[in-house]
Order: structure tokens, then sequence, then C-alpha cells
């Protein structure tokens, strides 16, 4: 099954309640979601996530065996938001949305915002 492509602005989402299917490098244990974020010049990614119940982020570059955890993140400021952010190069990258606990899951929402690297011309 191929990911859903996570665009920029605001997604929502639901997580079905069940046991992990993916483990990040910050825990979780929960039910996941996996987006696939496309990015076309270098700059920084960011994604906040809200919900009614403990989730958890991780941006990866590469959704296979071996793949590179760019930044992973289960609470910013409380339990019920998440915020990872990371500076990418053009390439396609992997957002896991994930339940902190086993059997836990809802509705969440996903602010993605990307900021190109400024070139300055000499």
């Amino acid at each position: 099954r191929t990911a859903p492509r996570l665009t920029l602005g605001v997604t929502r989402g639901a997580i079905t309640p069940t046991v992990a299917t993916a483990v990040l490098a910050c825990g979780g244990r929960g039910g996941d979601f996996v987006y696939r974020v496309h990015v076309t010049e270098p700059g920084l990614l960011r994604v906040h996530e809200e919900s009614n119940f403990d989730a958890m982020l991780e941006l990866r570059a590469g959704c296979g065996a071996g793949h590179e955890s760019l930044a992973c993140n289960d609470d910013a400021g409380d339990t019920r938001h998440a915020l990872v952010q990371a500076h990418v190069a053009p390439g396609d990258y992997y957002l896991i949305v994930d339940s902190f606990r086993a059997n836990e899951g809802g509705e969440f929402t996903l602010t993605t915002e990307f900021t190109p690297d400024v070139h300055v011309a000499r």
C-alpha cells in the first residue's frame, strides 16, 4: 500500500486503536498512520500535531528496514501535541503518526510548514 501524500497546510486524519505496526525511535505502542512527504528543494520541514489522545510523530528519510530517523517527538508542551522539524534535501520522506499507548487512537490534526533555504545571489 502506498502512503498518502502529506501537503503543506492543515491535514486531518485518524488512527484506529490497535497495536503498533511501526516502531518509532522515541517509543509508541499503539496504532499508526504513515504519510509520504515530497520535497523539491532544500529547507526546513516542520510538522505540528494536535489530538485528543497521546500521539507521537517521527520523520524518516526512508520507510524500510534501516531507515534514518530525522526527528521523533512524543510531547510538545503537553501529551496532546507533538512536533518534529528537520532540515531536508530534495526527495521523499515519511511522517509516522503513532499512539503512545497500545489500543489508543482517534482523530488528529497536522499542520505542515516548509521554509526553503535562502539562496543569496552574489
